[in-house]
């Protein structure tokens, strides 16, 4: 359990942003029609393809 340190952290910073944006999405009609399509585009995306893509795109 030594890492749990390095782990919870951006765990939550993950948590706290999904949750602002959840509530963006639901309250405001044109932050939905802005990141609707992006998501539903990310979706399409294999799950076996997205770590390559993001080595490509973002380096090491």
């Amino acid at each position: 359990m030594d890492a749990s340190h390095v782990i919870t952290p951006p765990r939550l910073q993950t948590l706290v942003v999904g949750i602002a944006l959840a509530m963006a999405i639901v309250s405001w009609p044109p932050v939905e029609a802005g990141i609707t399509p992006f998501l539903i585009f990310s979706q399409t995306i294999p799950k076996i393809a997205i770590p390559p893509l993001f080595l490509i795109w973002f380096g090491n």
